[in-house]
C-alpha cells in the first residue's frame, strides 16, 4: 500500500465514523471561551506555516460578522460546562491567534476518553501535514501503555503491518534524521530507517546535504556500500559498527527487534535505567544501543530460562 493510498484508505474511514457520530446531530456555535484543547493532543506541534492559510480565511470571515469556520470542530462536553476538541484543533488554534472572541462552529459527540483519544489520531493522520514522528509517538504510547495492541493499530490506521513497523522504528531513530521528518524535509520512513544506519561523520554529512537540496540518492547507496564493505568512516563510526556486529546486525535493526518485542523492550528499557538513569531509548547511541541490548538480551534469557 502506497503512502497515497494509506492516506486515502484512512480518511475514508475517518469520513465513515464522522458521518455514524453525525447522524441525527446539528452543528452548533459554542462561544470560544468554553473551548479546550485536547490535553493528549498527539500533534507536538502545530506550526505557523500550518495555519496561515487557515487565518486568511478566518479574518475575511469575522470582517464580514460571519463565525470563522466552516467546517465544524468536533468537541465532547465536560462537567463544568465547557468542550473539549478532540478533533479541529487547527481550527481552534487559528482563532486564539487572531483574537477572536466569539463563538466557533461545533458538532457535539459525548465520548469516553480513549474514543476521543482515538478520533483525534485518525484526524491528524488523515492530514497530509502530520509529522510523522508525532504519529509514530502517538501509536507507540499506546501501544506500550496497553490502550492498543498492533492489530488494534493496523484496523484504526489501515495501515499494514511492514509500514506500521516502520513508522513505529521512527521514535527509535538518532534527533538528526528525526528533525528531518520533523522540518518536512524527508517524511518517507524508509529513507530514514535507511539512512540512519550510515554512522558518523558520514551521516551529518548526508544530512547537511539533504537539508541544503544536493542530496542524491547515489550518495547514500555510496555510503551503504562503504558500510556494507567494512570501509572505516571515523574512529567511532566503527567502533560502534564492531560493537553491532556481535549480532551480525547493525544498531537500527536491534532498534527494530526491541519495538517488536514487548517483554525485550521492557527489559531493556529497565536495563537502560540501571545503566544510563533513563529510559529514552532515542538519546542512546548505537553503541550505546548495542551495550544496553546486549545486558537486556542476557536477562531476558535468563528470565526466559527461568520460566521454564
Amino acid at each position: 500500500m502506497t503512502d497515497t493510498d494509506t492516506s486515502s484508505s484512512v480518511t475514508a474511514m475517518l469520513e465513515a465514523e464522522k458521518a455514524r457520530r453525525n447522524a441525527g446531530t446539528h452543528p452548533t456555535l459554542i462561544p470560544i471561551a468554553k473551548l479546550r484543547p485536547f490535553e493528549d493532543q498527539d500533534r507536538a506541534e502545530i506550526t505557523s506555516e500550518s495555519l496561515s492559510s487557515l487565518k486568511a480565511s478566518f479574518r475575511q470571515r469575522i470582517s464580514e460578522s460571519l463565525h470563522p469556520n466552516i467546517e465544524p470542530l468536533h468537541v465532547a462536553p465536560n462537567d463544568d460546562d465547557t468542550f473539549v476538541i478532540h478533533a479541529g484543533e487547527r481550527r481552534y488554534r487559528a482563532a486564539i491567534e487572531l483574537e477572536y472572541k466569539g463563538p466557533l462552529l461545533c458538532l457535539t459527540h459525548p465520548l469516553t476518553t480513549e474514543q476521543k483519544s482515538d478520533v483525534m489520531l485518525l484526524s491528524n493522520f488523515a492530514r497530509e501535514d502530520l509529522n510523522p514522528i508525532d504519529l509514530s509517538n502517538a501509536i507507540g504510547t499506546r501501544i506500550d501503555s496497553g490502550l492498543w495492541d498492533k492489530k488494534r493499530a493496523i484496523e484504526l490506521t489501515g495501515l499494514e503491518r511492514t509500514s506500521l513497523g516502520r513508522l513505529l522504528a521512527l521514535r527509535t531513530l538518532p534527533d538528526s534524521v528525526q528533525s528531518l521528518a520533523k522540518d518536512g524535509v524527508r517524511k518517507e520512513a524508509k529513507f530514514l530507517i535507511r539512512l540512519s544506519q550510515i554512522p558518523e561523520p558520514t551521516l551529518s554529512n548526508l544530512i547537511n546535504q539533504i537539508r541544503k537540496g544536493s542530496f542524491r540518492l547515489t550518495d547514500l547507496e555510496q555510503a551503504e556500500a562503504q558500510l556494507s564493505t567494512g570501509q572505516p568512516e571515523s574512529q567511532s563510526g566503527k567502533a560502534a559498527n564492531r560493537k553491532a556486529t556481535k549480532y551480525s546486525i547493525p544498531a537500527p535493526g536491534l532498534r527494530r527487534i526491541i519495538e517488536d518485542a514487548p517483554s525485550l523492550r521492557r527489559i531493556f528499557k529497565e536495563v537502560c535505567r540501571d545503566t544510563r538513569g533513563h529510559s529514552r531509548l532515542e538519546e542512546l547511541s548505537a553503541g550505546q544501543f548495542v551495550d544496553v541490548f546486549k545486558v537486556a538480551l542476557d536477562r531476558f534469557l535468563q528470565e526466559s530460562s527461568d520460566d521454564s
